[in-house]
């Protein structure tokens, strides 16, 4: 009788998922109207969304007219409304980690957090006409007509320069080897211009393009390029300086416009749509593009979504169409996007956000949102090194200079050496304090005996305002209570943790490396967990660090230690608000 209870129960189950397969074709394969449809849900927001909604992890973020950062779940629900420091410029970007930088109509640049806490803000020399462009080691760069500077992490400017008029129709884009192309309003004969800048502020080349570029975007190989005559190009660098890799030859069907996604580059024209392999320019496919005047797309986990003013449609890299919509000609609406739930979200001019669904969710929705990673550059060092013969590398007037200008800014050209030397320095000492010693070699290592000079390398490095990427690993690899000491204060004076390495390298510390005597080294530990939570903001960094905390709760530590981290537990909480 159980046999065949469960036999009834398997078909069932077979034929309910058989239906809803039916369910899900027959909902994907016609048009959706929306025209008569009610959205899914409404979200009513404190004034219009000033700008394209920017993908982050957790959804979507935009600047709204009401002086307003707005955050949104993948669903495109409304998380959070917080305050920017005065009235937006109608643009936002995603930083690494989820880290948000913006510009007031005054100029004046501000960050905020994961959660949308401002942590800096700075009034810009000219009118910011862009987004900020983030570098690979948590610099950023804004552009006016005739300049551009470069902000650290905390907010100090490390260098600004002057240009001839710029194009600001195509924005600043970063090459393959962290340097950026800045393209100018002068042209040669009809083609476009562009300067090649360090990201230390250098002019390293001017590039004349083969003709007029409307569109630049970056991906892993370098910029790619779109131009007026419909071809596509992708401009690369090397030892050498630039160089054109591969272009893509399709002429009389006006300019593409360029998406870049997994190591491919969608170039969408009005009529057609191709797959390009972004290494060689090779084409992966071709198909007919449905959406007339379209001004929108973006990739997902379904595909690529285009979208026009009256109509949208989402489309496999082969061609087939995952669903397709029409839309309603009496709504008036500003912005539109596409989350990988299924839902085609618009900005309404009535401050509200509303929501259609466009595929039945039967399953967990893969995440098309890929993390901007952060690395340092790619420095080459060819000083002197650290010895007993030298002394040194950084004496004490060059650590002195450093620290002075790493606080005030403006250090220009120097910083290249500067970085590339303290890069030098703590490559060695990491591998003095990592490396096994010789048995048979009774003096110990350089750095191993130089324990005040360590110190000072990596104060110099929590306060360049840049990621050099070696804390985390010297936090877990060493034991000496002294550098232990400086490396956990260090941790909380950078406070950028992008992949959450340094919090998690301070809980092995505190329950592997301390005692209940070490009492300035747990308070350390507490101000550091403090300060990285408040400075990246994701709601994981506020879990573990309460962790971190609580376990300092725990018997062995005394009142003192207890009582301390009860009163950073408060403080983290109400960071968290």
């Amino acid at each position: 009788m159980k046999n065949l209870s469960r036999k009834i129960y398997i078909m069932i189950f077979f034929i309910v998922k058989i239906l809803l397969l039916s369910a899900q074709n027959s909902f994907t394969s016609q048009e959706i109207d929306f025209t008569n449809e009610k959205p899914s849900f409404v979200s009513v927001l404190g004034g219009n969304i000033l700008c394209q909604p920017v993908k982050t992890s957790y959804g979507y973020i935009a600047a709204g007219d009401g002086k307003q950062i707005l955050g949104f779940s993948k669903l495109g629900k409304l998380l959070w409304q917080r305050a920017a420091p005065g009235r937006l410029k109608p643009f936002v970007t995603e930083g690494p980690a989820d880290l948000i930088y913006g510009a007031t109509t005054d100029s004046t640049l501000f960050m905020m957090n994961s959660s949308g806490l401002v942590l800096w803000t700075q009034k810009s020399d000219f009118s910011i006409e862009e987004a900020p462009l983030c570098g690979k080691d948590g610099r950023i760069f804004i552009r006016g007509i005739n300049g551009i500077s470069c902000y650290g992490l905390k907010g100090v400017k490390r260098w600004q320069i002057e240009t001839e008029e710029q194009n600001i129709s195509i924005p600043l884009v970063a090459l393959n080897d962290g340097t950026i192309l800045a393209f100018l309003s002068r042209t040669h004969d009809g083609k476009s211009i562009a300067k090649r800048i360090s990201p230390f502020g250098i002019e390293k080349e001017e590039i004349i393009f083969a003709g007029q570029v409307l569109q630049a975007v970056s991906c892993k190989e370098g910029v790619a390029l779109a131009f007026s005559d419909g071809s596509i190009g992708l401009c690369s660098v090397n030892e050498n300086g630039s160089y054109s890799k591969w272009t893509f030859l399709k002429k009389d069907s006006g300019a593409a416009k360029l998406s870049e996604f997994s190591g491919k580059l969608a170039a969408i024209y009005k009529n057609s749509v191709y797959y390009l392999n972004e290494k060689t320019g090779g084409k992966i496919s071709e198909f007919q593009n449905g959406v007339q005047n379209f001004f929108y797309s973006e990739h997902t986990s379904q595909g690529l979504v285009i979208c026009g003013a009256y109509n949208g449609v989402c489309y496999k890299e082969d061609g087939t169409i995952s669903w397709k919509a029409k839309f309603s000609p009496q709504k008036k609406w500003n912005f539109v996007f596409a989350s990988d739930s299924g839902y085609l979200i618009f900005c309404m001019s009535n401050w509200a956000l509303e929501a259609f669904q466009t595929r039945l969710n039967f399953s967990k929705s893969q995440d098309s949102f890929i993390e901007k990673k952060v690395s340092p550059y790619s420095y080459k060092y060819s000083g002197i090194k650290s010895d007993d013969f030298s002394g040194r590398a950084i004496n004490e007037n060059l650590e002195s200079q450093m620290k002075e200008k790493f606080s005030q800014g403006n250090f220009g050209t120097e910083e290249e050496n500067w970085n590339s030397l303290i890069q030098s320095e703590i490559d060695f000492l990491y591998n003095d304090w990592t490396k096994t010693e010789n048995l048979f070699y009774n003096e110990k290592p350089y750095f191993k005996r130089n324990i005040e000079y360590c110190q000072k390398l990596i104060e110099l490095e929590s306060e360049s305002g840049i990621y050099f990427g070696k804390l985390s690993s010297l936090l877990k690899k060493t034991s000496d209570t002294s550098l232990l000491l400086c490396l956990v204060r260090a941790a909380g004076k950078s406070s950028f943790d992008p992949q959450g390495e340094l919090l998690s390298s301070i809980e092995i510390i505190l329950k592997t490396k301390t005692s209940k005597n070490d009492k300035k080294l747990l308070q350390e530990i507490a101000d550091s967990t403090y300060e990285i939570c408040r400075f990246m903001g994701r709601p994981s960094f506020f879990r573990k660090g309460q962790e971190i905390l609580k376990y300092m709760l725990y018997p062995q530590f005394d009142k003192e230690t207890k009582d301390y981290a009860l009163k950073t537990l408060d403080k983290i909480i109400e960071a968290q608000l």
